[in-house]
């Protein structure tokens, strides 16, 4: 049965975006710098040869390109890295603006010395100022190299804060295309109050987030990544905590396809994260998420469409369960995963909802063995509330103690519609009925700890489907 609705929206989206930012008929090399470069020593603690942070730091040397890239910036549009520099060292951002291109030829490896706090390694400028807006940039190849903050812990914890080593806001049309990501401790890349934004060929080798898109946002193309890391792959936050946010609004039109997930691993998981914003003067702002496609997901084990309050501060909140529109997903195959060790015991589901929902079309899953065996979910969809209660405590924790709900126990999120087709079960296709049935709409939740009650009232939500189709 044709497919139009959803190759439809993926189509106008693709068209919406366009080709991405063209690649200039011209770069100048940064060779043509070196007389700018700096030979410099400093002390750290993380070992690039073996990947890991030493108990102690010791003294490294390099040569630091950053006066380099922004003189050549300064003079030139459009600036390559050339192969024969093989690795380059930056000790602050790089800052681009309208109309810049950075090309790193295969084989560079862009380093980051890191701060006392950690920062971006490249930023626009109208993102990096706060004011104005910047134009069609693009940005390719290379390996970006974070050294793991140093064993800081992760950059971009402060309220209002960029949290990417890739940091984009305020900007209407980026390409970020054949990079790879490598030991970062922050999203991969943050993009943030952006549109016409295209991100392909990315591959992680340990992120945080991988691409991390902060509302308000719409028309973008998120395709071709695969790797390993340590939160979600790809994150639609229209709603988003403080901490690491400069923006909140929401998010339109934006096409996820192609991504190769690390099956069995805890972060074999995509958010989408819906919400009301609540502003300290009390006015309300709807971040809500629509007309989005997610389409040839691979190894997957939960797509997160909940509000979800801080980790760091649960009174950060979102001040309803934020709403989600029109959402297509195509072609999943779902990979094994053991929840007796995954952090939310309350995940039951591949799609776990506790947000709003007009539609929820979902059609092709592919399951290599029976939903639940292997102490996996037991259900292709959850609605309802959700809690998981832990000790208060770890960096930038900030909870009145002692214990903290990850979630909102009391959300009564509603589905108008949830259309399911083609769900495949180790090769054999489930009847409509056999579908219905790994449906599972949750009631009331017990309150988990008594020691909590004085930060949340007892508990009374519950999910709400109002029509179901399986084909």
């Amino acid at each position: 049965m044709p497919d139009i609705e959803c190759n439809l929206l993926a189509a106008e989206i693709e068209k919406s975006v366009g080709t991405g930012a063209q690649r200039p008929d011209r770069y100048v090399s940064l060779a043509d710098y070196a007389p700018l470069a700096r030979r410099l020593r400093w002390r750290q603690r993380w070992d690039w040869d073996a990947r890991t942070l030493r108990e102690e730091a010791r003294e490294r040397e390099g040569v630091v390109w950053s006066d380099a890239l922004e003189a050549a910036f300064r003079e030139h549009s459009a600036v390559r890295i050339p192969a024969s520099l093989g690795m380059i060292y930056l000790d602050r951002p790089l800052l681009l603006g309208s109309g810049q291109a950075l090309q790193a030829e295969s084989g560079c490896v862009i380093r980051q010395i890191p701060g006392e706090k950690g920062s971006p390694m490249l930023m626009n400028r109208a993102g990096a100022a706060g004011v104005g807006r910047d134009r069609d940039i693009l940005v390719e190849g290379g390996v970006w190299d974070g050294a793991l903050n140093d064993g800081r812990g992760r950059i971009g914890l402060a309220v209002g804060s960029y949290a990417g080593a890739l940091s984009f806001g305020r900007i209407d049309g980026l390409t970020l295309r054949g990079m790879t990501w490598r030991d970062i401790e922050g999203y991969g890349c943050q993009i943030v109050d952006a549109t016409r934004f295209r991100v392909e060929h990315i591959r992680f080798e340990h992120t945080a987030d991988g691409v991390h898109i902060d509302g308000p946002a719409s028309d973008g193309v998120i395709r071709d990544l695969a790797g390993h890391t340590t939160d979600d792959p790809v994150s639609l936050t229209a709603w988003d905590w403080e901490v690491g946010s400069t923006s909140f609004g929401a998010i339109r039109r934006v096409l996820v396809e192609d991504v190769e997930l690390q099956g069995g691993h805890t972060w074999a998981e995509i958010r989408l994260l819906a919400g009301v914003k609540r502003f300290a003067d009390g006015t309300l702002l709807d971040c809500g998420i629509g007309e989005c496609v997610l389409r040839r997901i691979r190894h997957i084990h939960t797509f997160k469409i909940y509000e979800q309050p801080s980790w760091y501060d649960v009174r950060d909140r979102s001040a309803g369960p934020g709403r989600l529109g029109r959402i297509f997903f195509r072609d999943i195959l779902v990979g094994p995963f053991d929840l007796a060790g995954y952090y939310d015991r309350s995940s039951d589901a591949l799609f776990d909802i506790g947000s709003d929902v007009e539609l929820l079309s979902v059609r092709g899953v592919e399951y290599p063995e029976p939903p639940g065996s292997g102490g996996s979910a037991p259900y292709l969809v959850g609605i309802g509330p959700k809690s998981t209660v832990i000790p208060v405590g770890g960096v930038g924790d900030c909870n009145p103690g002692p214990f903290k709900d990850l979630f909102n126990p009391e959300s009564c999120p509603v589905v108008d519609r949830l259309e399911i087709a083609g769900v495949r079960v180790a090769g054999r296709r489930l009847g409509a009925d056999e579908i219905a049935r790994l449906v599972n709409v949750r009631s009331r939740l017990p309150q988990e700890l008594p020691v909590v009650t004085d930060m949340m009232p007892e508990c009374s939500g519950h999910g709400t489907l109002r029509a179901l189709e399986c084909r």
